[in-house]
């Protein structure tokens, strides 16, 4: 089946369902144009709060928002790219060696790498005013039309949490050097990446390039943190039309792709062949609705066990977005979906149990992507153990089957505040 037959494309349902002809759309306008921002806030609170629209749904209120809000990005931005985008990313190259595939190894043991000097630790660039975050607040998921402020955007926000967030990496720190989090201005990110960065992406259609760009950002925040963001943006993306119809148009895709996902036997040739075509085609389908997808594939692999394997294979291109969502639902889908993880005889889980671990598993050991599963699973021992000798076992089966390791070390139990589904 041809990519081009997979309909992805859900800019066809943003329909502006506001009259610009509106009196209270046209003063705001009015407003915007002129500059008056803090009166234009204030309207646009009032239009949220009183009439229950978002005044960016409009195409003209959201051309003066993105441009302004384009403005207000680019100090930070022609900071961090003094020569252009084509001229790489200042962080890029030394001091800091935060490059696209990482932190540059060696810090820690280094005390001549110039990562670690005072000046490293500096921002590059100023920080994003309050009206920034208030535009984005309202924008929502319509900043998709302008993806040059978009991508802006996002890259803003990584400089953000390094340097005003406080979430510089410690291999980036000597022994005597303390990094004060800034609680406030995570949270304030981690709002903006849920609100406006993930239904922003699912209306853009299978855009790779996007999909790494907030992943850049999303990996500097720990995984309790990521699962909000996710959970958060699930939400908002229900409550979105374009973005409702891009996850359902998404699912309609994968199951397309899932009807006619029959390998070939391990011995024929043609079978990689096979096997690459279905992975280039579900990657493309969970580029731009990484949470949608990801929860339909541990459905399929929960409700019909045979189908795990296949869709183990063909997991092998999603960029690590969709991997780091997979591996949210299956903890979302063993803590709080409800279902009786054992069978009758108390010995055994049930098989979508089994589906659900051998899936996870098998996708992030076949994954070029690095994935640190002993991170994550305290989480689920948390939610599982409650002093329960049987869900204990099964939370040693589950790790056994995914990471080939009996048991788990080094962990703090304290960390069992943490709450995948709120």
């Amino acid at each position: 089946m041809p990519a081009a037959q997979l309909e992805l494309d859900a800019r066809a349902m943003d329909r502006p369902l506001l009259d610009g002809s509106a009196g209270h759309l046209q003063l705001l306008l009015s407003l915007m144009k002129a500059g008056d921002w803090q009166h234009a806030v204030l309207m646009l609170d009032w239009m949220q709060a009183v009439l229950g629209v978002q005044a960016a749904n409009d195409i003209a209120i959201s051309t003066a928002m993105l441009a302004h809000l384009n403005r207000l990005l680019e100090p930070c931005y022609k900071a961090l790219y003094p020569k252009g985008p084509l001229g790489g990313n200042v962080l890029h190259k030394q001091p800091y060696n935060l490059g696209p595939k990482g932190f540059s190894p060696g810090f820690s043991d280094d005390s001549q790498n110039p990562g670690l000097s005072p000046e490293a630790l500096t921002p590059r660039g100023p920080e994003l005013e309050p009206l920034g975050y208030k535009l984005l607040e309202h924008a929502g998921v319509y900043v998709y039309r302008d993806p040059e402020v978009l991508v802006m955007l996002l890259r803003v926000l990584k400089h953000e949490l390094l340097f005003y967030g406080g979430m510089v990496p410690p291999e980036w720190l000597q022994q005597q050097q303390q990094q004060q989090t800034n609680a406030d201005k995570v949270l304030q990110v981690c709002k903006v990446l849920a609100e406006v960065g993930l239904p922003a992406l699912s209306v853009n259609q299978a855009n790779r390039a996007l999909a790494y760009e907030l992943w850049e950002v999303l990996e500097l925040l720990p995984f309790h943190d990521r699962a909000e963001v996710y959970r958060q943006g699930l939400a908002a993306c229900s409550a979105c039309p374009p973005a409702a119809a891009a996850g359902q148009m998404a699912v309609k895709a994968f199951k397309k792709v899932k009807a006619r996902l029959a390998l070939p036997d391990k011995a024929d040739k043609g079978r990689k062949d096979v096997v690459r075509a279905n992975a280039n085609l579900l990657s493309k389908v969970s580029h731009a609705t990484p949470l949608q997808v990801a929860d339909q594939v541990l459905w399929q692999a929960a409700s019909f066990p045979n189908a795990v394997e296949p869709l183990a294979e063909v997991l092998k291109l999603p960029n690590p977005l969709t991997m780091d969502v997979l591996t949210y639902t299956a903890l979302f889908w063993w803590g709080r979906l409800g279902r009786s993880k054992m069978k009758e005889d108390g010995a055994n889980e049930e098989d979508w149990v089994s589906g659900v671990a051998d899936l996870v598993g098998i996708a992030c050991c076949n994954s070029k992507h690095n994935f640190k599963l002993h991170t994550l699973l305290p989480y689920l021992f948390d939610e599982l153990r409650g002093g329960d000798t049987p869900a204990v076992l099964l939370l040693r089966s589950i790790i056994r089957k995914m990471t080939g390791v009996d048991g788990v070390r080094g962990f703090r139990t304290q960390r069992s505040g943490f709450r995948l589904s709120g």
